[in-house]
Order: structure tokens, then C-alpha cells, then sequence
């Protein structure tokens, strides 16, 4: 059987994508009211410019406070950069892929237990990108444990 070249490099680059993708979409419109698209980190950041959005938020989910969502995406965006960084800098090292991996599911988690950011029109391709970030560390190390691989 054919040997693969140490997936790591790979996976750490990949993964280091998919972060700044992530990251991208925290300043893309996501949630779209009153004919105004509003990101993110738009709304973190300036939550009294965009009162449109709580009022709607607070009637379609019965109650909301933005500092239910703060958490998520101070964190995402932070282990976002942070996660770029580290991945590209030590792309031969396998440990590193712990961090795009905890971004991935902190990030379902987020997907999956807040309400308000399930009304975002594209909260589908952030729970896509978070569920690559688990995906790809989880199938290297399979690999790795199976040893089928080359070092590089």
C-alpha cells in the first residue's frame, strides 16, 4: 500500500484557511433587517447603531441580551487569529491542530445552543466551517495512528 506524505503540513494549512474564512464571515452582512445587513461583529461592537436588530431578535425568540452572544464571538474571532498564526508558524507540529479543533467545537456549540445566531441568513456555512475545523484534525490523527504516512 501507498504511503502518504506526512498530513500534518496539510492539515495545519488547511485548517489555517478555514480559520480566516471563519474570521471573514465575522465581518460579513449575516443577519439581514429591515433591508440592512449587519455582521457580527458590526453588532458586538456598535449594538446601539443597530437597535433594529435586538428589537427583532427580542420578539422573534421571546427575550435576548446581546451578552448572550458576546462570549461566542469575542472567542471565535480571537482563537480565529489566534489559530491562523500558530498553524502557519508551526505547520510541522501536530499539537498545534488542538487549537483550530477547540475553535471547531466551541464553535458548534455555538451554533447549536444560540438561538440568535440560527436567525443569521448564513449561521449554516459558520456550523459547515466549525464542523471542518473537527473534521480535519480528528482524520490526521486516524491517519497518524494507523501509520500510513511518510515524514517529511
Amino acid at each position: 500500500m501507498k504511503k502518504l506524505k506526512n498530513p500534518v503540513k496539510t492539515a495545519n494549512r488547511l485548517c489555517a484557511l478555514i480559520m480566516l474564512l471563519l474570521l471573514i464571515l465575522q465581518f460579513t452582512p449575516f443577519w439581514n433587517v429591515d433591508g440592512e445587513g449587519i455582521s457580527l461583529l458590526g453588532y458586538w461592537a456598535f449594538p446601539d447603531d443597530h437597535n433594529n436588530l435586538s428589537s427583532w431578535l427580542k420578539d422573534t425568540l421571546g427575550g435576548f441580551d446581546i451578552n448572550e452572544i458576546v462570549f461566542w464571538i469575542m472567542f471565535v474571532v480571537a482563537f480565529c487569529v489566534i489559530g491562523v498564526i500558530v498553524c502557519l508558524k508551526n505547520s510541522q507540529k501536530g499539537a498545534v491542530l488542538i487549537i483550530p479543533a477547540g475553535t471547531g467545537i466551541l464553535g458548534v456549540l455555538f451554533c447549536i445552543c444560540e438561538p440568535a445566531f440560527r436567525q443569521g441568513q448564513v449561521w449554516g456555512l459558520h456550523l459547515l466551517l466549525c464542523l471542518l475545523l473537527v473534521a480535519v484534525p480528528v482524520l490526521v490523527w486516524i491517519i497518524q495512528s494507523r501509520g500510513n504516512f511518510e515524514e517529511d
